[in-house]
């Protein structure tokens, strides 16, 4: 996988996510798909409808903050294997008035299926992640931040504080 190639598959991941396009969404990543929160619990997607159920969360809470664009800057690209890449960057998610949130680093995972690379597997904060989730929310100082006790998430359910909630690392 060359740089170029990484480069389409973020622009279509960003276009898929903030347009709600889930068909684009689905042909970026190969099931199961391995989401791994920074000091969180591994979660793995295995099917089509809980991959759907993730992505419907995701762009709720991109809508929910009016992102715009998510970018992407490649801090490093490697090739482990000829059919394994890593991929780490630092994303930003954009709004119309700038970056809502402090940057966070993300890594991808991807693996050639019928000779088209996609996402197996995606690292990222724990806040972020429980933010996509609808768990968390993005305070006016730009962190991700657990819902306190008594809010509801994004999917309307009343939550309990986490204590590392607030850490974008």
């Amino acid at each position: 996988m060359t740089p170029d190639e990484f480069t389409i598959i973020e622009r279509n991941l960003t276009r898929a996510l903030v347009s709600g396009d889930y068909d684009l969404y689905r042909s970026l990543v190969h099931l199961p798909i391995t989401i791994v929160p920074r000091g969180g619990e591994v979660h793995e997607i295995r099917t089509d409808a809980e991959l759907r159920e993730d992505f419907d969360l995701y762009v709720r809470a991109l809508a929910a903050q009016r992102v715009s664009d998510i970018y992407r800057r490649v801090l490093g690209m490697s090739q482990m294997e000829e059919d394994w890449v890593e991929v780490t960057v630092e994303t930003h998610l954009l709004g119309l008035s700038g970056r809502l949130v402090d940057p966070f680093h993300t890594q991808f995972v991807l693996r050639p299926y019928d000779g088209i690379w996609r996402i197996v597997l995606i690292r990222s904060s724990f806040g972020h992640l429980r933010w996509a989730r609808g768990l968390a929310r993005i305070t006016d100082q730009g962190r991700f931040e657990d819902f306190h006790e008594g809010d509801r998430s994004l999917t309307g359910r009343p939550l309990t504080p986490n204590e590392d909630g607030d850490r974008n690392d």
